[in-house]
């Protein structure tokens, strides 16, 4: 599989879900990849969602377009 990941870090959850919204209405659209079926992941470096920097990584599977 092909994956692609996005990396999120500052205070949680309002970075994680701007960085959502801008995979799906920047990265897509100009990227040349389309989601495929698949779980899409989501890492979080811990529990301690209160850490202004908070660091997630969102993994989505992905396939080059077909034109």
């Amino acid at each position: 599989s092909t994956w692609a990941v996005f990396e999120s870090i500052g205070p949680f959850p309002e970075t994680l879900q701007n960085v959502w919204g801008r995979i799906y209405s920047e990265w897509f659209p100009s990227s040349g990849y389309e989601a495929v079926e698949g779980p899409e992941i989501l890492w979080n470096e811990s529990p301690d969602t209160g850490n202004p920097k908070y660091r997630s990584e969102i993994w989505i599977p992905v396939k080059k377009k077909d034109y």
